[in-house]
């Protein structure tokens, strides 16, 4: 039995005994289930940790999911919620841009992509200009 099958079994059992299950539990059951390309299954584990924890984190998992199932609206909302909840962290925008890309607008993820390179850092390295 590989790795992902392992953690499913193991996420499977624990998820039921709890009363509430804590967010992350559903988010790390989601991402076995999404190893295993079992991606309907996954998005109601994804929306539970949403419910239960609505970070920007789970969000924005939220909407990789529903890109992988072609959901582009749903998935747009996800990401927009993602960004609007942690707008200066880079790889939100980048994981929207990942799905406009696979949607096939590649204007807007080029649109994405800019705004999460104006977020990053500048290079601590030397200028090699003259």
């Amino acid at each position: 039995m590989h790795l992902p099958a392992v953690g499913l079994s193991y996420y499977a059992k624990l998820a039921p005994t709890l009363s509430a299950a804590p967010a992350v539990v559903y988010a790390q059951y989601a991402d076995c289930l999404e190893s295993l390309t079992r991606f309907e299954e996954a998005l109601a584990r994804r929306e539970a940790a949403v419910k239960l924890e609505p970070s920007a984190e789970n969000f924005q998992r939220l909407g990789i999911t529903l890109s992988h199932l072609q959901k582009w609206y749903e998935a747009d909302a996800a990401f927009g919620k993602s960004t609007t909840l942690d707008p200066g962290n880079a790889s939100r925008w980048d994981a929207w841009a990942q799905s406009e890309q696979q949607r096939g607008d590649a204007a807007f993820a080029a649109k994405l992509r800019r705004q999460a390179d104006s977020l990053r850092k500048p290079s601590t390295r030397a200028s090699t200009r003259p």
